[in-house]
C-alpha cells in the first residue's frame, strides 16, 4: 500500500485542473490519475497509464469510459432492482422455507455419509467374522 502511495506522488504533484465532461446530465471529474472505470461486476478500476497517454487518447478514452460506464451502471442498476423485485415477491414464509431447505439437504448429506461409514464398518466386521482362523 506504501509503495502505491509513494508512485502516486509525482502524478498528483504534477497534477493539472480536473476537466468536466457530461454525460447524461450528470459531471464527472477526472484529475490526474485518469477516470473511473465501472467493472462488469459493479468493481471500480482507474485506467492504467493514464499519465504517459497523449491527449487524443485521453479524450478517446474518456469518450468511450463514460458510454461504458453509463451502459454498465445501468445494467447493474437493473440486475440489482430485479433482485429486490424476486426477493419481495418470494416473501417471508417462502425466503425461511428455503433457508430450512438447505439446512435439511446439508443434514441429509451429513447422515447419509454415516450411514455409508456404518455400512462399511459392518461389512468389515462380517467379513472378519467369516474368515477362517
Amino acid at each position: 500500500m506504501r509503495r502505491t502511495l509513494v508512485a502516486l506522488v509525482p502524478l498528483l504533484l504534477r497534477a493539472q485542473p480536473a476537466t468536466k465532461i457530461e454525460v447524461g446530465g450528470a459531471s464527472t471529474k477526472l484529475d490526474a490519475l485518469g477516470p473511473v472505470v465501472v467493472g462488469k461486476d459493479g468493481s471500480l478500476g482507474l485506467v492504467a497509464g493514464w499519465a504517459e497517454m497523449s491527449e487524443q487518447k485521453r479524450e478517446t478514452a474518456q469518450r468511450t469510459l463514460a458510454r461504458r460506464n453509463a451502459k454498465r451502471l445501468e445494467i447493474l442498476q437493473a440486475k440489482a432492482e430485479a433482485k429486490a423485485a424476486a426477493e419481495k415477491q418470494r416473501g417471508p414464509v417462502r425466503r425461511a422455507f428455503g433457508r430450512v431447505g438447505r439446512l435439511l439437504s446439508s443434514v441429509a448429506s451429513r447422515c447419509s455419509s454415516v450411514v455409508r461409514r456404518l455400512r462399511r464398518k459392518r461389512r468389515a466386521q462380517l467379513e472378519e467374522a467369516s474368515e477362517p482362523t
